[in-house]
Parts: structure tokens; sequence; C-alpha cells
């Protein structure tokens, strides 16, 4: 169970390493975006670290308790997230790409205008986001060797390589 445990929750952190930092930029005020994104890796160690202190005082349990009740906090985070869930918008480039665009603009304007959709700010983000994806659609050729045309592409790539090897080159990660 505790093999299967690890392949289900190494898939859905592999998930949320992806997913939640970008939509947590589409979705941050531009004035929050920076430090909401720089902190969202940190908060994994402080999590680890309360992991580890919780192992720790399971030590001093003297009955089988002692790894049930550290096994038992690894259900809160992902009730917290399934919680959570109902209450996230969806990503307004995605409703934009599906063309939803009222839709779109709703999260943009609860997410950065409290509610008013005649916002300055969300009408800007509105048309930078449309005009990406029209460039995309334009541009659809894309191959794995675009992380390499540009300098900040490669600096892009270093830094995607970087956060994947500081994130699972952990202690917990280097044993399992």
């Amino acid at each position: 169970m505790f093999i299967g445990s690890r392949w289900i929750i190494g898939a859905g952190g592999g998930i949320t390493k992806v997913c939640a930092p970008a939509l947590l930029h589409e979705i941050a005020h531009p004035r929050l975006r920076a430090t909401l994104g720089a902190t969202y890796y940190a908060f994994a160690y402080v999590g680890g670290v309360f992991a580890a202190w919780l192992c720790f005082s399971g030590l001093y349990i003297k009955s089988s308790w002692s790894w049930r009740y550290p096994t038992l906090f690894q259900l809160a985070g992902p009730v917290i997230v399934i919680a959570l869930l109902f209450d996230i918008p969806e990503s307004p480039r995605f409703l934009l790409h599906k063309g939803k665009e009222d839709e779109a603009l709703r999260v943009l304007a609860k997410a950065h205008a409290n509610g008013q959709t005649d916002d300055q700010l969300v009408q800007y983000e509105l048309r930078e986001i449309k005009a990406s994806l029209a460039v995309e659609q334009a541009s659809k050729q894309t191959s794995y060797l675009d992380f390499f045309r540009t300098p900040a592409n490669r600096r892009r790539l270093f830094v995607i390589c970087i956060i994947s090897v500081g994130t699972n080159w952990v202690g917990n990660g280097i044993i399992s």
C-alpha cells in the first residue's frame, strides 16, 4: 500500500509542480505575482520540515500509532486541496482558448479589479492573452530546439532544470 500510495502522491506532486504555479501566476494580481511565485516552492520545504517533525515525534509513541499518525497527516494536504478546488477559478487563458471570453473576463475582473470588468488592467490583460494566443496559433510549429534558440529561452530552461533537480533531490526523493 505504501508503494502504491507513493506512486499516486508522486504523480499528484508532478502535476501540482507544473500546473499550480502557472495558474497562480495567471490568477495573482500583477503586484503580487512575483512574490507569490517565489514563495510557492518555499512552502514545500516548510511542509517537509513539518513532516519531519511529525515523524520524529512519532518515535515517542509506544504503539502502532507511531507510524500511523504521520501517515494520516499525509491526507491533510490533498483534503485541503480538494476542498479548495471548488473555489479556484479556471485559467483565463484556457477559457479564452476555448472561446469563453465572457467567463475569462469575469475571472480576471474578480482576481484583479474587485469584479469590475471595465477596469483598464483587466482589459489590458485580456488583450494581452488574446494576442499571445493569436501568436501561438499562427506559429504552431514548435520543437524542443526552441529551448536553445534564444538566450532567454536557454535561461528559462536552466531555471526549469535547477528547480526540477532542487525539488526532487531532497532526502525523501533520494531514498525512495
